[in-house]
């Protein structure tokens, strides 16, 4: 065991490790994603009133309609993980800008509340596929 009294000892960065090169370009494509989910978010919420008004939607059917994004997200979340790893950040982030894209528009046009609730759901299942291609290095 080393103790180092004062100066701290440095880790050397090996010779062959570059930054990435397009690592803002990364973190723009995230953050856009990250705007995204949030603004769906928030027009769901300002939208609750028109939903219960022309879904006719209970007070039950508005807490599924919120928390189904949530609870497929949370349930998926490891899931996704895997899926990532087995078939690349990249084919799977374009997959789940697809599948989200996909269900904001069938939520959008949804005529009865089982319907928003299960378009959210699929909405959920690739969020997680969004925020990996940022943390991984390959």
């Amino acid at each position: 065991m080393t103790v180092f009294v004062g100066e701290r000892e440095e880790c050397p960065v090996p010779a062959t490790a570059k930054p990435s090169t397009h690592r803002w370009a990364v973190l723009a494509v995230v953050c856009v994603s990250a705007l995204i989910i949030n603004v769906d978010n928030t027009i769901l919420n300002v939208a609750l009133p028109t939903l219960v008004k022309d879904l006719h939607a209970t007070s039950s059917a508005l807490q599924w309609i919120v928390d189904s994004y949530a609870m497929v997200f949370a349930g998926l979340l490891l899931v996704g993980g895997s899926f990532t790893d087995r078939f690349g950040r990249k084919r799977f982030f374009l997959f789940g800008l697809i599948i989200f894209a996909s269900g904001s528009i069938g939520a959008a046009v949804s005529g009865s509340v089982a319907l928003l609730i299960t378009w959210r759901a699929v909405m959920a299942s690739v969020r997680r596929s969004r925020f990996r291609v940022a943390f991984d290095r390959e």
